[in-house]
């Protein structure tokens, strides 16, 4: 009886590392998430800028010999 409980006991300290590896692994992945969201945003506002310039350009009357 007590070698079952020992194995038994192996097997689910083994789960418990499997599960907080697993856990660790997707904390690492949400901080990537964040940063990938963050680095959208700074696209983003360039972006923005970017066609806020060429929306000014395109109304910019050029004299007739251009």
């Amino acid at each position: 009886m007590n070698k079952k409980k020992h194995i038994l006991r192996k097997i689910l300290d083994t789960q418990k590392k499997d599960i907080n590896e697993i856990k660790e692994a997707i904390l690492l992945y949400q901080m990537e998430i964040i940063n990938i969201q963050k680095k959208m945003q700074e696209l983003s506002k360039k972006l923005n800028y970017i066609t806020l310039c060429v929306n000014r350009l395109s109304k910019i009357q050029l004299p007739p010999h251009y």
